[in-house]
């Protein structure tokens, strides 16, 4: 899991992410096929738009040399521009830390580049930036204060259920901050964020640094 740094938050997603400069293909909600060899693929390029006939497809002896990838798992490509071809086009993966092939259909892959999560990461930073600005009577946050906020959201953007302050603390300082940063949080909603992409943003974890909001 990559950690990187947005100014006023850290946002980290729930998924294995990319090494910088690197594009990375993780399963969609309907999982993919990923085979030892292009050639079992040829097949099932012809049903992969049909779910009906791609679920007997994968239920079958068709897929021996092939293995179902279920949703969000991550592969790389050996080559980046792979995240550029067109949809039926198989592309060339390999898990991560292993030089192992896996021949896939990009299409059945969101392809996630350094370049989205940046622009992901200053949507979600800006809102819940402008949002801290409007609290009232925020009491000064002690050196190294870091609020780490989880938040699960619905494909609209909306929150599923309330944000989750994880690493919670009795100290009453630590206690007003957090609430006010959960409400500057759901005054964001709904975040809008690309729907197509949602796999990348459904879960993310925020770590809040007050003491970096108020600079600003």
């Amino acid at each position: 899991m990559t950690v990187r740094g947005i100014g006023l938050a850290t946002l980290v997603l729930i998924f294995s992410c990319p090494a910088v400069g690197q594009t990375t293909f993780y399963a969609g909600g309907n999982g993919a096929l990923a085979c030892d060899s292009p050639k079992p693929l040829d097949t099932y390029k012809t049903v992969f738009k049909d779910t009906e006939a791609r679920n007997r497809y994968l239920s079958s002896e068709a897929v021996a040399n092939c293995e179902v990838v279920l949703k969000n798992r991550t592969l790389e490509p050996f080559d980046p521009k792979a995240a550029f071809v067109s949809p039926t086009e198989v592309v060339r993966l390999h898990e991560k830390g292993d030089q192992k092939s896996w021949y896939s259909l990009k299409g059945e892959w969101v392809a996630v580049s350094i370049q989205e999560q940046a622009a992901l990461a200053q949507t979600i930073r800006s809102c819940i930036h402008s949002s801290w600005h409007k609290s009232k009577s925020v009491p000064d946050a002690p050196p190294g204060m870091v609020i780490k906020i989880r938040l699960r959201l619905n494909p609209d953007g909306r929150l599923s259920e309330m944000p989750t302050v994880m690493n919670g603390s009795d100290d009453p300082v630590f206690k007003s901050i957090s609430d006010k940063a959960v409400k500057a949080t759901q005054a964001c909603e709904p975040f809008k964020l690309p729907r197509e992409k949602y796999e990348m943003w459904k879960d993310v974890v925020l770590n809040f640094d007050p003491r970096e909001a108020k600079k600003k």
